[in-house]
C-alpha cells in the first residue's frame, strides 16, 4: 500500500545522482528540465540581506548542527536562533517555490542503528529558500508501472530508496 492511497502513476520517478558528502551526509541533485523556464534564478540576488542567516554562517552549517544535536536532549541556543532565522526565510520565500531540480544536500539525523546510509531520516537545505526533512528507506520491488499483470517468469525486481517527505509545502505535501 502506498502512501497517502495514492496511485503508483501519481509518484515522480526521475534518474538522480547521489553523492556521498561525508559519513553522514549525501548530495542529491538531479538535472534541470531545459523545456522549463528558470523564471526563479533572477531573484536569486535580490534577496534581502535582512532576511539572511545572522552569524553568517551556511544555511548547510546550520543544518549539520542541528541533525549534529537532534539527538540530545539539549540544542544550544545559537543552533536554535539560526535555525528559527531559516524557517522565517524559507517561509517568507515559499511562493517562490521552484520545481524538484538542482542539488540538495542532506545531513542524516541520528534516530537508529542502522548503518545503511540509505535508511534514516535527514534534513537537508535546497539554496536560500527551503529545507526539509525525508526519510529515506531502501526496498526492493516491482515496479508496477503498466497497470498489467506480468509472467511470473518475466518478473522483474529492482532495489531503489523511497524518499518520503516528513516536512511539506504547498506543492508536495507531507508523506509523498
Amino acid at each position: 500500500k502506498l502512501p497517502g492511497n495514492k496511485p503508483a502513476k501519481e509518484f515522480l520517478r526521475v534518474p538522480a545522482k547521489l553523492e556521498k558528502k561525508g559519513r553522514l551526509s549525501f548530495s542529491f541533485s538531479i538535472e534541470k528540465d531545459s523545456k522549463r523556464r528558470d523564471s526563479g534564478a533572477k531573484d536569486l540576488g535580490s534577496v534581502d540581506n535582512k532576511a539572511r542567516l545572522g552569524s553568517q554562517r551556511s544555511i548547510e552549517n546550520v543544518m549539520l548542527d542541528l541533525a549534529k544535536f537532534i539527538g540530545r536532549e539539549k540544542i544550544p541556543l545559537k543552533v536554535l536562533k539560526d535555525l528559527s532565522e531559516l524557517i522565517n526565510l524559507s517561509l517568507s520565500q515559499a511562493q517562490n517555490h521552484q520545481p524538484l531540480s538542482g542539488s540538495t544536500t542532506f545531513h542524516r539525523i541520528e534516530t537508529a542503528t542502522s548503518q545503511d546510509a540509505l535508511n534514516g531520516l535527514y534534513i537537508g537545505v535546497h539554496g536560500l529558500r527551503t529545507s526539509e526533512v525525508i526519510n529515506l528507506r531502501r526496498k526492493f520491488g516491482q515496479w508496477q508501472d503498466d497497470g498489467g499483470i506480468k509472467n511470473p517468469s518475466n518478473l522483474e525486481f529492482y532495489e531503489y530508496v523511497e524518499a518520503i517527505k516528513v516536512t511539506g509545502d504547498p506543492y508536495v505535501p507531507a508523506g509523498q
